[in-house]
């Protein structure tokens, strides 16, 4: 699930821990990580500081902060689910409200939140799954936020279900899953404030699965999303957004065969149409990706493809030609490591604004030796909008973080990030070139380190 800063680093802080609280049973344990029932996972507070006074230097949340110019904020959250597991089916809920306030005030300046819900069932050959996911958050929170595969790596997965994800998408895990397929895919913090100070994401999906022989294997999904801005509060000075909403929704079929136990073959098509203020379209691609393990520590994916775009309504001209896709990743994993990147060159753009297509890299990595109390952290991401209205929309952000245990259930953690927006936004909102960030954290969990 996606959370603020502190409690990302708070997860890579859990890699290899296991166990929770003894003398917690039954339905309602709220101190337990593990078994079926009611869960607190965890508390969280911290402090952040911004070099600009507001993050992004936004004009649109300079009047949250302290009329003396302070970039500081201080804030909040605790993480809350549900979990049943049962042979073949499993179902999890959870809710992780947040804050944040800013020192010259006496109230708390907004509340946030994040909510998801996920169901999984496989009978012999079939397997379906659906989810719905949906979260609020701030320019002051996504700033640090860790990327899809910033969480992905933190989980205490083996390589195998890793590698089986990445490559041939078969996701045993339903909290892997999540974090490759959930919202914080859809909603990279590297392109955020196109929709404002405040931000409402949903997301649901459902996905079918069928082995036609112990090789090969089909799978469909289909998807629905939007993003859309949220007013920042009563007498907050906001300035217009670039694009205030985006709805989408999209349909899958692919094909899966396994060359052999360490190569995966894959075959996609995919349709999606885009609805937004500036254009009202489709886009259609076919691709083929062939991925494998190269040992039993690292694999790597290469992927391409071809697509095109109809438009039924477009504020600006818009290339109307078949375009190419391409990408490639890589992953590795071992006891102290792990390492997960890739690089694409994708059709269209997600946010509705008209572009050719998409180049972004995307990495996440986390070290934590076993037994070690310490653990490093550290996210990047790129995008770039080709022939979009936005010229030169080129950003990239990057965050490190190191966390300490301070005992079996306390964590500390220190956060830094660094951004760069797009030239072509910078006169046009008010945007600095580029800003930088710590965060200091505190968290508390029921489940023991170890």
């Amino acid at each position: 699930m996606k959370k603020i800063a502190s409690l990302l680093v708070f997860n890579c802080l859990m890699v290899g821990a296991v166990g929770a609280q003894s003398g917690a049973a039954g339905f309602f344990n709220p101190l337990s990580a593990s078994r079926d029932g009611v869960h607190l996972y965890g508390v969280t507070v911290y402090g952040a500081y911004f070099s600009g006074g507001t993050p992004f230097g936004l004009p649109t949340v300079a009047s949250i902060l302290p009329s003396s110019g302070t970039p500081v904020i201080g804030g909040g959250s605790a993480s809350f689910g549900w979990a049943r597991t049962r042979d073949g089916e499993s179902l999890s809920l959870s809710y992780t409200p947040s804050f944040f306030v800013s020192p010259d005030t006496s109230e708390v300046n907004l509340f946030n939140g994040a909510f998801s819900l996920n169901w999984r069932r496989k009978v012999r050959r079939f397997s379906v799954t659906t989810g719905v996911t949906a979260q609020v958050s701030s320019l002051q929170q996504m700033f640090f936020a860790a990327n899809a595969f910033g969480l992905a790596a933190s989980l205490p997965n083996t390589f195998s279900d890793l590698a089986d994800a990445m490559i041939s998408g078969k996701v045993t895990d339903a909290q892997l899953a999540s974090m490759l397929t959930g919202v914080s895919v859809h909603l990279v913090p590297e392109q955020t404030y196109l929709y404002g100070q405040r931000i409402l994401s949903t997301m649901a999906t459902a996905g079918f699965g069928y082995d036609l022989t112990g090789r090969s294997s089909i799978h469909a999904t289909v998807t629905a999303t939007r993003i859309q801005r949220l007013s920042a509060g009563s007498g907050t000075n906001e300035a217009s957004s670039t694009i205030p909403q985006t709805t989408a929704g999209s349909v899958s079929l692919g094909w899966g065969y396994a060359l052999s136990p360490r190569t995966h073959l894959g075959l996609d098509a995919s349709a999606n149409r885009t609805f937004s203020r500036l254009q009202d379209g489709y886009a259609s691609n076919i691709q083929l990706s062939m991925g494998r393990t190269m040992s039993e520590h690292w694999f790597v994916q290469g992927r391409a493809g071809v697509g095109r775009m109809t438009y039924v309504r477009q504020t600006f001209a818009t290339p109307r030609n078949l375009q190419y896709t391409v990408g490639g990743g890589i992953g590795y994993k071992l006891r102290s490591h792990s390492l997960i990147a890739s690089a694409d060159r994708s059709l269209a753009d997600s946010y509705g604004l008209g572009s050719s297509s998409t180049d972004s890299v995307m990495v996440g990595w986390v070290f934590k030796a076993p037994g070690s109390s310490w653990s490093l952290s550290a996210n990047y991401g790129y995008q770039r909008l080709n022939d979009s209205i936005l010229r030169g929309y080129e950003s990239w952000r990057a965050t490190g973080g190191i966390a300490r245990a301070l005992n079996q259930h306390m964590f500390i953690s220190m956060q830094y990030a660094y951004f760069t927006s797009p030239a072509g936004l910078v006169g046009l909102s008010g945007i600095t070139g580029a800003e930088n960030a710590a965060t200091v954290s505190l968290s508390w969990s029921p489940s023991q380190y170890r």
